[in-house]
């Protein structure tokens, strides 16, 4: 799943949690984008992308503004982990 699902996903503008559990591969810039399209009735959204494929890697300083940017325009929360295959977990 990847950045095409935000254009759809920003008419939702009474959601308020979404969770991405399923492999992700999102760009920094269409995390921003989704983040510049919400509305004041999205408040307080928390969003969780809970399995980035490698390819779809934050840097920190990247999750530092989304954390930021999503705070500010509407106190909402962000939460990014990155996907682990058990195999390489010794």
């Amino acid at each position: 799943m990847g950045d095409e699902v935000w254009g759809a996903i920003s008419q939702l503008h009474q959601l308020r949690s979404l969770s991405f559990h399923s492999m992700t591969i999102f760009t920094f810039d269409g995390i921003m984008e989704y983040i510049s399209n919400l509305r004041q009735t999205n408040y307080g959204i928390h969003l969780s992308i809970m399995n980035a494929i490698a390819e779809s890697r934050l840097s920190p300083h990247e999750q530092t503004i989304i954390k930021a940017t999503i705070e500010k325009k509407v106190n909402g929360r962000f939460s990014f982990v990155q996907y682990r295959d058990r195999k390489s977990v010794v």
